[in-house]
């Protein structure tokens, strides 16, 4: 049995096959790249097609899973089939051959850099071992000595300062190329067929260490409130080998395990409060080319697929493919949650998508300009979709609560208060603000709310109690919105507001 080596020793063992001049490609049928690769949310299978006469042999990474092979002719007919583990000392992926040749040659200068400090310290000793045989000639020696000393310890300097900087930069890039190589490089898994005649061989497997993802890019034309939005397919996978043809990214996997659902109770509860800043979580912002042609996109009863040409290099770096460019009307409004925030937001809410999206993080930006990231929901075709496009500093909101008051009559308590929001526009163009608080909902009967707002506001949710104004602020402008609140409750009682 071959004994398991950990990454250093592998490395080592690769940076001496490449010393050596070993790196090259298997012997046999080397792999080509795969034609068509299916990829998953988590795994891969890629597909080759190759030519068979007689007695063909195939050799693929050792990234590739035995049990997953699937292999069948056209045009002729399989006679036999045999698969065995092989390797091949000093193979790197050909996406990491220019890093692996960069590594040679540095190992090349450092090795005559050692070399060359080897024979300086062998002369420092040689040099310190010689003795004088009489006093003249130690006399003479010493008028010498310092000046050749320093000489030969200056070139022994400056000869350790270049092997430790060789040194440094080597292990760089052998770090570099250790994060791109699979588990085991050097391990293939050899394919060997026996047909009646010449014909094609398709062969097909699966790789675990395979994935993508959804990602997005949006831009907002405050002027027309115009929207694109750029999907694309982050694609990675460390197969070992360069996948250069047809790409199918899928949402279904075949290794999903599906059984029928069953369908919970209906229960019906009594209210509890809710926060006013239920759906805020979904603005959170977090500081913070693809390649033509666009994918096709098509969509069945159980998966969702994106089909595309791209180059994906099998060292586990990641690569963004075009996905899809949407053009939207966009409605822009600025909302104001001074209970939360004192300064506004910009969010955009679409025309309706010609085509459903899977949502994901999403970069953002504004009249060119980035201002952040966000998380992008999945949305069906035919929705509108709402981005929360970063904070507008120019349009505050602040809130000053009123000092409450109590008063007693009979038995009955009165608690008097409320709060006042004062909004500004500092922009120098005028702005449709939409301005967002609250008033209290009671939980009990015992408790009577009776709120008088300052203007009127243009909505109110009855069930959440969050209260709705729509402003138009000209530039410099400051609007001030009040509510007056008078709360009722028996004595003996206190209000908890949470």
């Amino acid at each position: 049995m071959t004994p398991r080596n950990g990454p250093r020793t592998r490395r080592c063992a690769l940076l001496a096959a490449l010393l050596l001049g070993l790196a090259a490609a298997p012997s046999g049928a080397a792999a080509p790249s795969p034609e068509e690769a299916h990829l998953y949310p988590r795994g891969a299978q890629a597909v080759f097609r190759i030519p068979v006469t007689g007695e063909t042999t195939l050799e693929i990474p050792g990234t590739f899973d035995p049990a997953t092979l699937e292999v069948s002719v056209e045009g002729t007919s399989l006679l036999g089939l045999e698969t065995q583990p092989v390797r091949r000392g000093g193979w790197v992926p050909p996406s990491a051959s220019e890093l692996a040749a960069r590594i040679g040659a540095l190992s090349g200068r450092l090795t005559g850099v050692e070399a060359r400090l080897a024979a300086k310290l062998q002369s420092r000793r040689d040099y310190e071992s010689c003795r004088p045989a009489t006093a003249r000639e130690l006399a003479a020696r010493l008028a010498s000595r310092e000046a050749a000393r320093t000489r030969l310890e200056t070139e022994i300097r400056a000869l350790e300062g270049q092997r430790d900087a060789l040194g440094r930069d080597l292990r760089f890039l052998q770090d570099q190329l250790q994060a791109q190589l699979p588990p085991d490089p050097e391990r293939f898994l050899q394919i060997r067929l026996r047909t009646s005649g010449r014909g094609t061989a398709r062969v097909a497997g699966t790789v675990q260490d395979a994935s993508w993802r959804p990602t997005y890019r949006a831009s907002v034309d405050t002027a027309t409130g115009k929207v694109r939005l750029e999907e694309f397919l982050e694609v990675r996978q460390k197969s070992g080998l360069d996948w250069k043809g047809t790409l199918v990214c899928h949402t279904a996997s075949p290794s999903d395990r599906h059984g029928l659902p069953d369908l919970n109770p209906w229960v019906v509860d009594l209210a509890r409060p809710e926060r006013l800043d239920r759906g805020m979580a979904k603005m959170a912002l977090y500081a913070g080319g693809a390649p033509a042609p666009e994918a096709n996109f098509a969509l069945s009863e159980t998966d969702l697929s994106f089909r595309t040409q791209g180059l994906v290099p099998g060292t586990g770096n990641p690569v963004q493919l075009a996905g899809g460019t949407f053009d939207l009307a966009g409605n822009v409004e600025v909302r104001a949650v001074p209970a939360l925030d004192r300064e506004a937001w910009m969010t955009v809410r679409t025309s309706p998508l010609p085509r459903p999206l899977l949502g994901g993080e999403t970069s953002l930006s504004v009249n060119g300009l980035p201002t952040g990231k966000a998380s992008l929901p999945p949305t069906a075709k035919g929705e509108e979709l709402t981005l929360p496009f970063g904070r507008v500093p120019g349009v505050t909101a602040d809130r000053r609560e009123e000092i409450p008051r109590t008063s007693r009559s009979g038995g009955t308590w009165t608690w008097t208060g409320g709060y006042s929001l004062r909004v500004r526009n500092s922009l120098d163009k005028p702005m449709d603000v939409t301005v967002e608080d609250r008033i209290p909902r009671s939980a009990t009967d015992r408790i009577r709310v009776e709120a008088t707002p300052s203007p009127k506001p243009d909505d109110t949710d009855r069930r959440t109690g969050v209260v709705t104004w729509k402003l138009r602020l000209a530039p410099g402008e400051e609007r001030v919105l009040k509510m007056e609140l008078l709360l009722r409750h028996p004595e003996n009682t206190e209000l908890a507001f949470r």
